[in-house]
Formats: C-alpha cells, structure tokens, sequence
C-alpha cells in the first residue's frame, strides 16, 4: 500500500514539473502565489527552503500580497496552519533570522492541550497519528507581538466544513475561535483557513457564514494563482513540504498543479 501511495506522489510530481515548465515556457509573467506549510521538526531543511525562496520570489506578508500590485518577480506568502509547538523552535527563529512574514492559522482548541490531550486531538481532529504538540496561549501572544507575524482563525477543532451545520455549531467553532485569538494576542484576526482546505472541505453556508463573521478574506489548499481573485473567500493556497525538491516547489508555483487539479490527475 505504502509502495503504491509513493508511486501515485512519483506520478504527481512528475506531471506537476513538467506542466509547469510547460507554462513556464507558454507564460513567464510574474504571478502571485501563497504557500501552506504545517508542522516543521527540522530547522536545517526549512532554513535552506525558506532561504531559496527568498532568493527566487519575492516574499511579502498575506495582507501585501493581497493589496499590492504586482511586481516583476512573481510574489509568495506564507502561511502555516493548526498550531504546532514545532513553529516556537524551528520556525519563528528562521523567519526572524532571514526577516521573512508570515501568517500563522491556529486551532484555539489545540492550544494548552497536554500530551495526552493532544494525542488524541491529533488523531480525532488533524486525522493524524504523529506525535504532535501544541503552542500555548503565550506563544500566540509572544508570535502576534512581532512586526512580521499575524495570526488567524482555524476553527476551533480543525472542523471539516465541507457539510452544512447547526448555527450554533458554527458559532462556536468559527466566531467563538476567533474571540478567543483576539483575546490571547490583543489584534484583530481578520483572515481564515479552511481545516483540510480541499473542494470537499468547504460548502456556501460555511463560506457564507465565514464571510458575514466579518473575516477579510478565507483561504482553501486548492493550488490556484492568487493575482486575478474571484472570490475572497475561496482563494487558493500551495501545500507544499519542506523535503520536496527545489525544482518541485518551483514549478508547483509556476502553477504545474493548478490544472492537474482542475482535471483530477492528482
């Protein structure tokens, strides 16, 4: 299973790569893209990706991607998503470091948890078996205080909100997170992340509701150009790993996945 799961990515990847050189050759215009990352346990591979992205694109933070026009290099953002204790040690140092923003989507309800409680957040909420740790209150306050970071909301319990839920459901996991953010760094969070963030995972009540929540915008994980938005409350993020090749990433942001995805070969 393990073996046919790896030969599927293999395939990707290989379509990702040429199809982006492919566009690369057909259109070279700068672009604007935003990458999704999650938990980071190695802070030597994400220097050196982190590294070459600033040499290659240039790098501005969510709200100037969002606002500014483009420039002759095609412009990135950076967003990381759930919350992950990860971020204090091997993210927030290399960001500093290199003078990198970056906008950070937090579950409330991950936060503080112990490790029992985490466990078993991880695996009901992330859908995942890793052994994963979460920010505290004061990492949240300690990331918002500085000029490069912000903060969004995330839900409160990484809530697929790819079916139609009970208003008060909504209230808790969407406006209640985001008073709790609020609260915890003192600044208003004014962007949103869908949990899983694929086409399943969003439906019009959620986004509508997300939308009237006062939020400024609302990003999925479907790779997709962010220069010409349609609507702001779907717009397209690039999930990408860290080990990854540099040549992989390069033409994932040339849009070598956009239309891959469009036509389901993923």
């Amino acid at each position: 299973m393990k073996n046919k799961f790896s030969i599927k990515i293999g395939v990707r990847n290989s379509f990702i790569i040429a199809n982006g050189m492919y566009k690369n050759i057909r259109n070279s215009l700068p672009d604007k893209r935003i990458v999704a990352i999650h938990d980071i346990n190695d802070s030597i591979r994400f220097r050196d990706k982190m590294h070459w992205l600033r040499e290659t694109y240039d790098i501005l933070s969510l709200g100037d991607l969002l606002e500014t026009s483009i420039g002759n290099k095609t412009q990135i953002a950076i967003t990381f998503d759930d919350g992950y204790l990860s971020w204090r040690d091997n993210v927030i140092p290399v960001l500093v470091d290199l003078n990198i923003p970056a906008t950070f989507f937090i579950c409330s309800g991950f936060v503080g948890l112990d490790e029992i409680d985490a466990r078993k957040f991880a695996v009901n909420c992330f859908r995942r078996k890793q052994k994963l740790l979460p920010l505290q209150a004061e990492h949240i306050r300690s990331i918002s205080d500085h000029k490069l970071f912000e903060i969004g909301g995330h839900t409160a319990h990484h809530l697929d909100l790819g079916k139609e839920y009970p208003t008060e459901i909504l209230i808790d996991e969407i406006i209640r997170d985001r008073e709790l953010l609020e609260d915890w760094t003192g600044d208003d969070v004014r962007w949103f992340a869908y949990p899983f963030g694929g086409r399943i995972n969003v439906c019009n009540q959620t986004k509508e509701f997300v939308r009237n929540t006062g939020y400024s915008a609302a990003f999925t994980i479907i790779p997709r150009s962010a220069n010409e938005i349609e609507d702001f409350y779907e717009i397209g993020r690039d999930s990408l790993d860290i080990y990854a090749s540099d040549l992989l990433w390069r033409n994932w942001l040339n849009g070598g996945y956009d239309m891959i995805k469009k036509t389901r070969i993923s």
